[in-house]
């Protein structure tokens, strides 16, 4: 049985033809889930403010989160991370074209 090694790094990788280095970004997941649980926090502290502003504009797209706290919503996301982490390395968007190359994985 292969033990699996969690992700650290979320990335973005772009290579266009006519660019000479591909651009990469690194995210580290650290940073994802404290700015998750972050926001969850302040939802969880403006929940009040939040029900009473969304229910002032009656059919927007936003009208679903008068039912589910928004808090939840961005715990949900949290845990997604968290669980997508625990995978290991896996490329969630591998694209190539004739002119150009897009990844999108976990390290």
């Amino acid at each position: 049985m292969r033990l699996r090694k969690n992700s650290k790094l979320f990335i973005v990788y772009i290579k266009v033809d006519n660019m000479r280095w591909p651009i990469i970004v690194p995210i580290p997941f650290v940073v994802v889930e404290e700015l998750l649980q972050g926001l969850a926090i302040v939802a969880w502290l403006a929940q009040g403010s939040l029900q009473g502003w969304i229910k002032r504009r009656p059919g927007t797209s936003l009208a679903f989160i008068s039912r589910i706290p928004l808090w939840r919503l961005i715990a949900a996301g949290r845990g997604m991370v968290q669980g997508a982490r625990k995978h290991g390395s896996f490329d969630i968007i591998n694209v190539e074209t004739e002119d150009a190359k897009v990844r999108i994985g976990l390290l």
